[in-house]
């Protein structure tokens, strides 16, 4: 399945898809069971494509670089993954990392990030963390996907009413800092037999 943000569709036998486009869009796949999405060196799932040709509006934590005219595809990569297709799975869902400063990022690595390094149980299924991501200082998200890269597995994130971009004036921006760093404000995967649904519930 591939969203728009708007309009869900499903690709053909070759992977093809046709969407609406709009600016200040989201595209996002939803990630099949038995297939694993692409991750970053902080094992943060690589499955979407922000298109705002222009960028966010002036805000304090940068929001969404200028992403120019929209390509004439946008592809998103997936692999066969035999840890992601296992009907068992063990499942980390955490909320409120809220770290405020680099202190209290190392509290959590000291913490509950020490003992999920230490872990693989999980691995296939990975982290989903539901909101909060950052408290209020969204300069730290850089700092937050270096302590999941500590993890095992696929790191997934959701916003909270503290990553919210506060100077923007419209809430079509409101989330731009956490949609470049993180993820889409809400988006779908599949592991095993379970369809997971992340939505953000925060109304601006």
């Amino acid at each position: 399945m591939v969203t728009n943000g708007r309009d869900v569709v499903t690709t053909d036998d070759e992977g093809r898809y046709e969407l609406p486009a709009f600016d200040n869009m989201t595209v996002s796949i939803t990630q099949p069971s038995g297939y694993q999405v692409p991750m970053d060196e902080n094992n943060v799932p690589q499955f979407h494509y922000n298109h705002l040709p222009e960028g966010s509006p002036d805000l304090e934590y940068g929001g969404i670089e200028p992403t120019g005219p929209l390509p004439e595809e946008i592809n998103f990569p997936v692999f066969e993954s035999e840890a992601n297709r296992a009907e068992a799975q063990n499942c980390v869902i955490a909320g409120d990392l809220q770290v405020t400063d680099e202190e209290e990022i190392e509290y959590a690595r000291a913490g509950a990030i020490n003992d999920l390094s230490e872990r693989h149980d999980y691995a296939g299924c990975g982290s989903l963390f539901v909101g909060d991501v950052a408290n209020d200082d969204l300069s730290l998200y850089p700092a937050i996907k270096d302590l999941v890269g500590e993890t095992n597995g696929p790191a997934w994130f959701l916003p909270g009413n503290h990553d919210i971009d506060f100077d923007s004036s419209t809430p079509d921006h409101a989330f731009d800092t956490f949609r470049e760093h993180m993820a889409p404000e809400y988006y779908s995967y599949d592991v095993g037999n379970v369809h997971f649904v992340a939505l953000s519930l925060i109304h601006i």
